[in-house]
C-alpha cells in the first residue's frame, strides 16, 4: 500500500493512495485527487492541447486487475467528479453554431464546468457534465475512447417546464472521430431527447 503520495501532474498537484493485492490475478485500486492541472497539458493524446484548455480538479477512483498493460487497460474501471475553470474548445464556437443551425469556426469559451464520470469499456463517459458561461448553461455527454475517438454532444441545458411549450426542440452541436482530426456537426435533437431535456 501507497499513501499519502503526491506528485506535480499535467502542470498541477496529484495526490492519491494505491493498494495492490498480488493475488491471482492481482488486483489494483487507486483513488486520486488533482488540483490545477492544465487541461492543455493531460495525456490524452499528442493532438489533445490542440483543442482544449482550462483547469481541472477533482477526485478519481479507479480499480483494474491483471497482469500486462492490456489486461490492465481491458479490466480499468472507475469513477470520478471533475470541476473545471476557464474551459476553451479551439476550432468552433459552439453557441453559435446551437443558435443559427449552422456550423461556426473560432473558439467555445466557458467559465466553469462540473460534473461526473465514469471509466469502462476503454473509454471515459461524460453524463449531463454541465458547462456555464455569463448568459447560457451547456450540457456535455458522451465518450473519450481509449483508441483516441470522441463522440460528444453539446446541448443547451435544460429549461423552465412552464415556457418548454413555445421553444422549439433544441439543437446540438456534435464532435466525432479520431481526436486527430474530428468532426463536427449540428443537429435538431430527437424528439425523444427534447422531451427528456424537458
Amino acid at each position: 500500500e501507497v499513501r499519502d503520495a503526491e506528485a506535480e501532474w499535467a502542470g498541477g498537484t496529484a495526490r492519491g493512495s494505491v493498494s495492490a493485492v498480488f493475488s491471482v490475478p492481482p488486483k489494483y485500486e487507486i483513488s486520486a485527487e488533482v488540483d490545477h492541472a492544465e487541461l492543455s497539458a493531460l495525456p490524452w493524446s499528442a493532438h489533445w492541447a490542440e483543442y482544449w484548455g482550462g483547469a481541472a480538479s477533482g477526485k478519481l477512483r479507479l480499480t483494474t486487475t491483471g497482469v500486462g498493460r492490456d489486461a490492465l487497460v481491458a479490466a480499468l474501471a472507475g469513477t470520478g467528479e471533475l470541476h473545471l475553470k476557464s474551459v476553451e474548445l479551439h476550432g468552433w464556437d459552439v453557441g453559435a453554431s446551437m443558435d443559427t443551425g449552422t456550423l461556426h469556426t473560432g473558439v467555445s469559451r466557458w467559465a466553469s464546468g462540473e460534473g461526473e464520470f465514469t471509466i469502462a469499456g476503454r473509454a471515459l463517459h461524460f453524463d449531463s457534465f454541465t458547462l456555464d458561461n455569463s448568459h447560457i448553461r451547456t450540457r456535455l455527454d458522451g465518450t473519450l475512447d481509449f483508441s483516441q475517438d470522441l463522440n460528444l454532444t453539446f446541448a443547451p441545458a435544460p429549461i423552465d417546464r412552464r415556457v418548454v411549450k413555445s421553444i422549439p426542440a433544441p439543437r446540438l452541436f456534435q464532435l466525432r472521430g479520431p481526436l486527430e482530426k474530428p468532426v463536427a456537426a449540428v443537429e435538431i435533437a430527437p424528439v425523444a431527447q427534447a422531451r427528456k431535456q424537458q
